[in-house]
């Protein structure tokens, strides 16, 4: 697809590198490539299911970002391992929403801005009578996570490996909405914590079925920024984190991520000393 990409405010925020690439400067047209495909699991309002009208502020930023310059964002819900692994081996996948710098990702390309703060928290029903006082006082309590779940802080792990057990009290789901089916049996009285990302257990918890019947039993450790990673062997990879910069840098400016947040009753994390919270 053949395009003009020489407006006034690329030529202020994006890098020189890229600028060359993309023709900034002289207002000639360029070819862009269309497709940037993107993975995630259902983690809303990080990436959200497309069937309630809405996809997620990380796809938002993504759209908001790259659409303008001509490429088409197409979002896939895969589980979490799967996302990885797609796009690691460039099936279907150009990159990764919601990704930490890990392991599991440390061949990935990634930009230099975040795409939002991740933070674990442990959410229980309002009358469950719960307080975590050391590692026994979750001996005698049944706790969902997924296999999503990467914590970094001791309670967190502590979690992660008592789920390895035989006949653990730490059940783990093998799916791409494990949360809602996680609070599902928070509901239903089957388990009596669930930990996940608390912006995704906020957001949760305030649709109807949820609403004023569970909250916070307590954070575990403190905010990590999330990213969208592009695949390690795709030779775009480095150009459309240079671009996410730059972008990133511009929505910040214009207020526009602050409208994207919004949508989701969130703020911007940069003035939330790492914390996602829903608005009042």
């Amino acid at each position: 697809m053949t395009l003009m990409v020489c407006q006034g405010w690329m030529r202020a925020i994006v890098p020189m590198g890229v600028a060359a690439s993309l023709c900034l400067f002289f207002g000639t047209s360029v070819e862009a490539s269309e497709l940037i495909k993107l993975s995630g699991n259902i983690s809303c309002p990080i990436t959200c299911d497309p069937s309630l009208g809405i996809e997620g502020y990380t796809v938002d930023i993504a759209r908001a970002i790259f659409e303008p310059l001509g490429y088409k964002i197409v979002y896939q819900i895969l589980p979490w391992q799967r996302a990885i692994q797609d796009t690691r081996a460039g099936r279907e996948s150009d990159g990764v929403l919601g990704a930490v710098r890990d392991d599991a990702t440390n061949d990935f390309i990634f930009p230099r801005l975040e795409a939002g703060i991740e933070r674990f928290s442990l959410f229980k029903l309002k009358r469950f009578q719960w307080k975590y006082s050391g590692a026994r006082s979750l001996d005698a309590v049944q706790i969902g996570i997924s296999n999503a779940d990467l914590p970094w802080d001791d309670v967190g792990k502590t979690l992660v490996e008592r789920s390895r057990q035989p006949n653990s009290n730490v059940q783990t789901l093998f799916s791409h909405d494990a949360t809602r089916i996680n609070l599902e049996k928070l509901i239903r009285g089957r388990i009596d914590l669930v930990m996940d990302d608390d912006a995704v257990l906020v957001f949760e918890s305030q649709v109807p079925a949820y609403r004023d019947k569970m909250d916070r039993a307590m954070y575990l450790g403190d905010g990590k920024p999330i990213y969208i990673a592009f695949a390690p062997h795709d030779s775009r990879a480095k150009t459309l984190s240079e671009i996410f910069d730059a972008g990133m840098r511009r929505l910040r400016k214009s207020g526009e991520l602050k409208h994207i947040m919004a949508r989701y009753g969130m703020s911007d994390w940069a003035k939330e000393s790492g914390t996602m919270r829903l608005h009042k």
